[in-house]
């Protein structure tokens, strides 16, 4: 136990000798130090780095735990200067500095001591009386020395200022070394160029800068968060009525007031106000000139001829069918022959209704003639499946465009386009503005695209609309496939879905359809926790036999529990905890077969271990990894690493990419978009409330190959089916593309004919 003395302190200068804990997240770390008096203690505080072998200042008490005894609890952690040489060596040879590794550090502390700080303070040319040390090292230091002494500073601003310290790198690599500055000036900055960081958090910071509530500063920061926000919900624009009422709400002054404000911002150019549908939208510079782009893009690509030679579609049609034994219907062959004949086209449809056949067809007519094919989709699941299903090379939307490392933009552009003749992008439904400008911008001057999705399924996760957007504007060819096929006519799935969304509830099966067969099955379960119980056994125990599965059944890479919330007993983070328990159990704590990562509180926050399901949910440009895609840990390091198999891919997870990975035996639907699994679970409870609405229940069920099961009441069943008046998606492209098509026609009449 320590003594009543050491109890009473409140600052401790230490030096941290074991890390058995760092979160890059939020900082939080659980720390092994030493006092200058020798003196061992546990410390729990957040830091802005790693602090292994740092000396630090500490503030904080003193506290007993039950579990571990007596530790340090650190309200904040601030750097300290070393002032005994070996103390001093051991910083110099541990802060990256080139040329200085722990060598060279004890030969400068062997000649300057106590002072070795002061001199490269004042004067770093005095290195040159040390042995060994390089020019080069002396040039970095005058260049560099300062700005470490200006992190050191930055450190403690952010900390007084109230700011997490688990946000200071993200804070100096967008701000640079003179972020505190830049807040000073202008604290709403935070929320406009840091993730996670909305208007209220930057608005306390600038009440304690003394920013007047009334400035023009903080009405500009409001309206810019408010648009960002929209943005980051999906929203391009937002009404700017709703930007008026919202404005009004929190800054709390006069109409006319913020009117005239918002009109000036338009004057200004700060924000850009079109009218859609006698609605006055207001957007982002940034936004709307992306939209305009992709609307050129579109509107371009409408009067162009495809670069292969005329092809008899009829003829080599029919001479596919031959060859393949498949017979297209009437909606299937103008589709093949739309593709063929156009620069660009769409095909979309819903499930059952041959989109793969027409493709194929398609793909292998064109192939005959020397067509240089490229296939994507936005997810690697959801180009494994165009792969599957074609049996050609497919790749993500970002491995075609191939990810820069270093600037995490594209290297393929309009100065070095994708090679190939024709470019077919699926699963388009998925893809936003951002990522659909980019991908058109890499066509080469009379490459062909086709564009393939499901329009009635949920719109990108990111800003725009574009599938719909392209199909609504009429700017190019549009093949809608509806009729459903004879071996789609016995799928309940298929049936199921394509009542869903038609407005109506699931057919019942057909009565010489045995109910051992029946792909489709809705369990009514009173509540949420009935639901979540249901879904368990059904995972863990009742699909094991199924007939339809009777050719082996693995119930966790083979099932898809989709849920439409997160929270709650029959949510995302619930199931994937229940499932996990039950089918990969944590080894104990301690294992080297387990990886604890803890909040800011010492609470364990998630646990990993070997086998585990898990989802990437970002995109990752220095390991080609995208949002969406699944994995399995296949090992991991105590210390805080894991590895991961991506479809193939090995990938080394650690510090901030371990918050980008969440558990996968459940997942949203949103997430799960792209992908298909043998069989298909979706909790439906009337506490899902406004999450219940047509496309996510769509979505979700055709998520199904072999078996698709709901879980839940018949009642939220009707609720989501019936909710199609969803928060409206508010996008400039669609109209964007009609004004440059008109544009086009008076620049070239014949265009028009």
């Amino acid at each position: 136990m320590l003594d009543e003395s050491s109890k009473n302190s409140d600052t401790l200068h230490v030096t941290i000798t074991a890390v058995m804990h760092y979160n890059e997240e939020d900082g939080f770390a659980i720390m092994r130090a030493q006092t200058i008096i020798g003196e061992e203690l546990k410390i729990l505080g957040n830091y802005h780095e790693n602090p292994k072998g740092q000396d630090v200042i500490v503030h904080g008490a003193y506290e007993f735990n039950e579990t571990h005894g007596d530790q340090f609890r650190a309200a904040y952690i601030e750097p300290d200067r070393p002032t005994h040489p070996h103390r001093i060596a051991s910083y110099l040879g541990s802060i990256g500095i080139p040329g200085i590794g722990p060598a060279i550090a004890r030969h400068i502390t062997d000649r300057f001591g106590p002072t070795t700080l002061g001199v490269i303070d004042r004067d770093p040319d005095r290195l040159r009386e040390v042995p060994r040390v390089k020019e080069e090292t002396i040039d970095f230091l005058k260049d560099n020395w300062k700005g470490l002494a200006a992190h050191r500073d930055l450190v403690l601003f952010l900390i007084e200022a109230g700011i997490q310290v688990g946000k200071v790198h993200e804070i100096r690599e967008k701000l640079g070394f003179k972020a505190a500055d830049s807040i000073r000036r202008d604290p709403y900055v935070l929320c406009r160029t840091i993730s996670g960081f909305g208007f209220d958090r930057a608005d306390a910071i600038a009440r304690r800068f003394g920013i007047d509530e009334k400035s023009d500063v903080r009405k500009r920061a409001l309206v810019d968060s408010i648009l960002l926000e929209e943005l980051n919900q999906g929203a391009c624009g937002v009404p700017r009525l709703e930007v008026l009422e919202k404005s009004l709400m929190k800054l709390q002054r006069p109409t006319h007031e913020v009117v005239d404000f918002l009109g000036g911002l338009v004057r200004q150019g700060h924000i850009i106000c079109e009218e859609i549908d006698e609605t006055e939208i207001f957007y982002l510079p940034h936004v709307i000139a992306i939209e305009r782009k992709l609307a050129a893009q579109i509107a371009d690509l409408g009067t162009g001829q495809p670069r292969w030679r005329h092809i008899d579609a009829d003829a080599e049609i029919d001479e596919q069918c031959a060859m393949t034994g498949f017979k297209l219907g009437h909606e299937q062959r103008a589709a093949v022959h739309t593709i063929i004949e156009n620069r660009a086209s769409v095909m979309t449809g819903g499930p059952g209704v041959g989109k793969t056949t027409t493709l194929k067809t398609a793909l292998d007519i064109l192939s005959r003639y020397g067509v240089k094919i490229a296939l994507c989709a936005p997810t690697a699941m959801a180009g494994k499946r165009m792969r599957e299903m074609t049996g050609r090379d497919a790749s993500t939307i970002h491995s075609l465009l191939e990810v820069s490392g270093d600037t995490g933009g594209f290297k393929r552009n309009a100065d070095n386009p994708v090679s190939a003749d024709l470019i077919v992008a699926d699963e388009f439904s998925m893809t936003d503005i951002y990522l659909a400008t980019s991908l058109l911008a890499a066509m080469d001057q009379g490459t062909s695209v086709l564009f393939v999705g499901d329009v009635d399924q949920l719109p990108s996760v990111g800003p725009g609309r574009v599938l719909y957007d392209i199909i609504s504007s009429s700017a190019i060819p549009v093949s809608k496939l509806t009729e459903v096929f004879r071996q789609g006519q016995d799928s309940m799935i298929i049936q199921a879905a394509h009542a869903i969304n038609h407005g109506e509830m699931p057919p019942p099966a057909p009565a010489h359809i045995p109910k051992s067969q029946q792909d489709f099955l809705f369990l009514n379960k009173p509540n949420p926790q009935a639901t979540q119980d249901a879904i368990i056994e059904m995972v863990c125990e009742r699909l094991q036999n199924h007939p339809l599965l009777c050719d082996g059944f693995d119930p966790i890479r083979d099932v898809l529990v989709v849920s439409a919330m997160k929270k709650g007993e029959a949510g995302v983070d619930a199931l994937n905890l229940k499932l996990r328990q039950r089918l990969n159990p944590l080894p104990a704590v301690g294992s080297n077969r387990r990886l604890d990562i803890f909040d800011n509180a010492g609470k364990l926050q998630v646990a990993y271990g070997v086998g585990d399901k898990v989802m990437n949910t970002v995109n990752d440009t220095d390991t080609g990894i995208v949002n969406g895609d699944i994995g399995f840990i296949t090992d991991l390091d105590p210390d805080g690493g894991l590895l991961v198999n991506f479809a193939g891919h090995m990938v080394e997870m650690e510090g901030k990419s371990l918050r980008d990975l969440h558990l996968a035996y459940a997942s949203t639907v949103h997430k799960a978009q792209g992908a298909e699994a043998r069989v298909l679970i979706m909790p439906v409870v009337d506490q899902f409330n406004h999450m219940l609405q047509r496309n996510l229940i769509y979505t979700g069920l055709t998520r199904a190959k072999t078996l698709g099961i709901m879980v839940g009441t018949q009642s939220a069943l009707h609720k989501a089916i019936s909710n199609v008046d969803n928060h409206q998606r508010w996008s400039f492209t669609g109209e964007a593309i009609r004004r440059h098509i008109e544009l086009q026609r008076e620049e070239d009449p014949f265009l028009a004919m």
